[in-house]
């Protein structure tokens, strides 16, 4: 069973919501309520304000939890971002991160720069379009650092940089590439074609070098047929 409640709370200048949810799993003797409260603040000279507050309380195999998740973020002039997420579940911080984010005006541009506590690691990225033989598409790159000890990345150095694009090659096929470079090398893609307007294949593939040496292929291979209405 589930239930939904929302309830807007404050709506002038500033706005604020209430949204609560509810479920409840009687077979497995599991439930959940999460219970946020969203704030959208009005323009400031062009800044302007999200924040968010939930509180999340649920049950299972018996034993009680409690987590307290916030973000906010502040814009301004729609172009410059700075943001953070915090989580915890009232005996330690199980997750926190910021970021800055430059969204230049009238390009389709993104770059970014994140600290992650919980992963110990700083990371600088940016997302693009391209145009190739006129093929069109969005590529993302994103450097990796670790400030922990132990951290490995590419040749034992603490640096992980990963990267992709995906395009429409025609009107009916899509391709995208991704790759991760650190101690190992992964590999993926994923291509769609529409065969017509119900049917469309796909097939996907995957190489991750840290299987090279199991007993597991380092290449994944799949096919899929979907059929929409």
């Amino acid at each position: 069973m589930k239930l939904e409640l929302e309830s807007n709370l404050y709506d002038e200048d500033w706005n604020v919501e209430l949204d609560v949810e509810a479920e409840i799993k009687q077979q497995k003797q599991e439930r959940e309520v999460r219970a946020e409260v969203k704030v959208i603040s009005p323009d400031f000279s062009g800044a302007k304000l999200w924040f968010n507050l939930a509180v999340v309380s649920g049950q299972a195999a018996g034993a009680d939890s409690r987590d307290v998740e916030t973000k906010g973020n502040v814009s301004y002039q729609n172009e410059y971002h700075t943001g953070f997420r915090l989580k915890t579940d009232t005996k330690e911080v199980t997750e926190a991160w910021a970021q800055a984010v430059w969204t230049p005006k009238g390009q389709d541009e993104i770059y970014w720069l994140r600290g992650d506590k919980n992963q110990k690691t700083v990371s600088l990225g940016s997302t693009m379009p391209f145009n190739f033989s006129g093929i069109k598409g969005l590529q993302s790159f994103e450097a990796q650092v670790g400030t922990a000890e132990g951290f490995e990345g590419i040749k034992g150095q603490p640096v992980i940089v990963r990267g992709g694009y995906e395009c429409e090659l025609n009107d009916d096929t899509t391709h995208g590439m991704h790759y991760k470079l650190g101690k190992d090398i992964e590999v993926w893609n994923k291509n769609e074609h529409k065969l017509d307007s119900n049917w469309t294949f796909g097939f996907q593939q995957r190489f991750n070098s840290a299987k090279l040496q199991g007993s597991e292929s380092p290449y994944d291979i799949g096919f899929s047929m979907t059929y929409k209405l």
